[in-house]
């Protein structure tokens, strides 16, 4: 884990990073320990789609974000 520095980092907040894969990683962030959301970013195999999946804590349903290469 890592502590956010910055004007715009909470009071006591970090995030730590996971490769999963070669294409995949997952940043959590937590705030006085607690984790505050998870985001998941993929590249697809022919390196064209960027997909990043926010799962937010307390919500149901995650935010996803698709972007493609032109």
């Amino acid at each position: 884990e890592y502590p956010n520095e910055g004007p715009n980092a909470g009071r006591r907040a970090s995030s730590s990073l996971r490769r999963v894969d070669e294409r995949t990683l997952v940043i959590t962030d937590k705030a006085d320990g607690k984790v505050t959301d998870t985001e998941e970013i993929e590249l697809s195999a022919d390196l064209k789609t960027l997909t990043i999946t926010v799962h937010i804590a307390g919500r149901d349903k995650p935010n996803v974000m698709v972007f493609e290469r032109k």
